[in-house]
């Protein structure tokens, strides 16, 4: 009866014990959850940290021109680098110690890459009729029915050649246009014939007038010269 009394008083006490333990360990620990954003697969708590002391201190810094901010600011950010670097290394020498076959390791890699990467996978789609469409013979099909149906449907564009309406294009080509056109060019690399657009911005009057006179003749009467 006394062992008894002995087992009891002694399994009280271990799970009084027990519950103050547990007691003091939740009180003394701090639980974070990382937002939903998109991080690496490798960013941990010390990297999330970091970082937000790193942007803490950055604004700080900006905000009141303080150089001591600037300088924990520095310092963070070399923390965080740190652990970044760390903690990459340590994911993908875990996922290299899992497998020592490549062909595996690069099977998961490619795993790893089409499942971040979905649009891959629907950009040759096309939606027709509430239906995706993804063969390329289907595909073409439809570009040429859509062209062919539009084309029968397309109505010519009226063209008036009224003398009235369209006498100011036949308006001689004036000095002023010419001057204006060239000083608008850029000095980009000369042509073959290796002239470049200054010097024809560094030409007097009487040679702007010839070259006017060219380029009248060459309009009226649709003929380039050789030379």
């Amino acid at each position: 009866m006394s062992n008894s009394a002995t087992v009891l008083t002694t399994n009280t006490r271990l799970n009084a014990l027990t519950s103050k333990i547990s007691e003091v360990i939740r009180d003394n620990t701090k639980i974070i959850t990382l937002p939903a954003k998109n991080y690496p697969p490798w960013w941990n708590l010390s990297c999330h940290n970091f970082q937000k002391l790193k942007i803490l201190f950055r604004k700080r810094a900006l905000r009141l021109i303080s150089e001591s901010d600037w300088m924990k600011h520095k310092k963070y950010a070399a923390k965080l680098r740190f652990h970044v670097k760390k903690a990459s290394r340590n994911y993908w020498d875990k996922i290299c110690n899992i497998t020592k076959n490549p062909r595996m390791f690069y099977s998961m890699l490619n795993r790893i890459y089409n499942h971040t990467n979905q649009e891959i996978n629907t950009i040759n789609l096309i939606l027709h009729n509430n239906h995706y469409i993804s063969n390329p013979v289907q595909q073409s099909n439809l570009f040429a029915d859509f062209f062919s149906d539009n084309s029968m449907k397309h109505e010519p564009i009226p063209v008036d050649y009224c003398e009235d309406c369209n006498s100011h294009l036949n308006i001689p080509i004036h000095l002023q246009e010419v001057r204006q056109a060239i000083q608008k060019t850029r000095n980009s690399t000369p042509g073959v014939d290796g002239i470049t657009a200054n010097w024809f911005k560094r030409l007097s009057n009487t040679d702007l007038t010839c070259l006017t006179s060219f380029f009248h003749e060459v309009f009226t009467t649709s003929y380039i010269p050789e030379e």
